[in-house]
């Protein structure tokens, strides 16, 4: 499929289109997804910033949660949505976001601080040229991922250098859904000669606060309210520039029309003047006071070349593979032993929470690339970002109710503390969200209050049907083993060198 002119390659898409659709729903609404797999390989579905507060199974992350959807079979999702905001639905096995399976998914809520306006939605993707095997296999050999292609910008399905108008009406308010769906790239949007609040992030309501532009990194989302213009004078341009950060020489600009009547002129006079946009700076409009932690865990993320002879990420010195046995079974069918990070596997790094727990996760990278850090199952509080070498100023919350999110970027030699309670148990997965770095091995297990999962009733036996329909072991440790036997698993590689990737 020719998305963008960018050459034919496979792209995954939903009932015979490779462009899929926005889905808008309510609050309180059921959402019934039947997936039929036609492929040939496993795939599963991920809600992403959903909380899936009792259904973690539903969650999609492959063999953390439960098993792919098989090739050639169906899977139905019932998910209750209890959360109003903004989101997207994406494939989270094999990598299939980035060959095209992903779509905004919008929950609205009939009564709100800023319910009542029109609304519109603008989506943002990226479209590479080389699939992600070959991209994969370029990033395990070091070689320069820039050299397998640059992506092409895509805007609500379409190719953004031919970007689909906006269209306003006259003295309407509106709010303006931005969507990041985008596997490596960033995105700022700006409206010309229209003032602009943010009034949301990744689906937390916000006190208005006035930007020249919105940044989005991979995965993230927002809304924005503009007021339309009084009179249909004027048409006007808004701006989109596709980046990676920190940027290269392939920053790509894209604009698209803002339109009153189709035959007014364009507006040409000067940008709005606004702060830049800091999502730390925001203040959420449900407040929750600054988490005091019982525990802070750092985490140090990289790149570097590994006993295996491959270049791959890592998380503590540790990259990520898959168990044998979804981490969420073992979690089920290991009693007491579900305390111990082990039994997870050597490669799922585990991190083991107390129910309840005030838990400071610390990310710090050393390297010259941004990390876009996502969390399933939880909203987490942004309390400080600084830089690794303390030459500039600290960055706090600038109230005592931090913004919450559900991915932060973790910035070229910067640092970043989140802060959240485990009150969500389930196995939840923390892993970046450039796709090159998640596949590469930058990711983790949250292993939350497993001993309260225990006593959760039993799971749909859809889920357990997906997993023996593939041979796969729904007991056990992560080799599918007793105790902590992991003979079966291939030898976890060592990090010999840490490399600038």
């Amino acid at each position: 499929m020719d998305r963008v002119g960018s050459g034919i390659r496979r792209a995954i898409g939903v009932n015979r289109s490779a462009v899929i659709p926005p889905i808008v729903a309510t609050v309180d609404d059921m959402l019934v997804i039947n997936a039929k797999n036609s492929l040939d390989e496993g795939t599963s579905l991920h809600i992403h910033g959903y909380i899936y507060n009792g259904t973690s199974y539903f969650d999609g992350a492959q063999m953390v949660c439960g098993c792919s959807i098989a090739p050639k079979s169906t899977f139905t999702y019932e998910i209750p949505l209890k959360q109003a905001g903004t989101f997207w639905i994406h494939g989270h096995s094999n990598h299939h976001n980035v060959e095209g399976l992903r779509a905004p998914l919008v929950v609205q809520t009939p009564v709100g601080p800023y319910s009542g306006r029109k609304e519109l939605l603008v989506a943002f993707e990226e479209w590479f040229a080389a699939p992600v095997a070959m991209r994969a296999n370029a990033t395990f050999a070091k070689l320069n991922p820039k050299a397998t292609d640059f992506p092409d910008g895509i805007i609500n399905g379409a190719d953004a250098r031919q970007a689909a108008k906006l269209q306003l009406i006259p003295g309407q308010e509106y709010r303006v859904r931005l969507v990041n769906m985008a596997s490596a790239m960033w995105f700022d949007f700006a409206i010309d000669g229209h003032d602009m609040s943010v009034i949301e992030v990744d689906g937390i309501l916000t006190e208005p606060a006035p930007v020249r532009s919105v940044r989005l990194a991979p995965a993230q989302r927002a809304s924005v309210l503009i007021r339309a213009k009084p009179t249909a004078a004027w048409n006007y341009r808004y701006r989109a520039k596709m980046y990676t950060l920190p940027e290269c020489a392939n920053t790509r600009y894209y604009s698209g029309s803002v339109e009153y009547a189709a035959t007014a002129p364009v507006f040409g006079g000067p940008s709005v003047s606004a702060p830049e946009f800091n999502d730390i700076n925001l203040v959420p409009l449900i407040r929750e006071p600054l988490i005091v932690p019982e525990r802070s865990v750092r985490l140090e993320v990289g790149a570097g070349k590994f006993s295996n002879g491959l270049t791959m990420h890592y998380i503590n010195n540790i990259t990520y593979a898959i168990p044998k046995v979804p981490s969420l079974y073992t979690a089920l069918t290991t009693g007491a032993l579900a305390r111990d990070p082990r039994v997870y596997g050597p490669q799922s790094n585990a991190l083991v929470l107390r129910s309840f727990e005030k838990i400071e996760l610390l990310m710090v990278n050393y390297g010259p690339l941004a990390h876009p850090m996502h969390l399933h199952g939880h909203a987490f509080q942004v309390v400080e970002y600084g830089f690794t070498n303390g030459t500039k100023t600290v960055e706090r919350p600038r109230t005592p109710w931090p913004i919450r999110r559900d991915t932060v970027t973790l910035g070229p030699f910067q640092y970043v503390a989140i802060r959240f309670q485990a009150d969500n148990p389930g196995m939840w997965i923390l892993h970046c969200h450039n796709d090159r770095d998640h596949y590469g091995g930058m990711s983790m297990l949250v292993a939350e209050a497993p001993e309260m999962l225990q006593l959760t009733p039993d799971m749909p036996p859809s889920i357990s049907n997906q997993c023996t329909r593939q041979g796969i072991k729904i007991s056990g440790n992560a080799a599918g083993n007793d105790g902590l036997d992991m003979r079966g698993l291939p030898p976890a590689p060592a990090l010999i060198n840490r490399v600038s990737h």
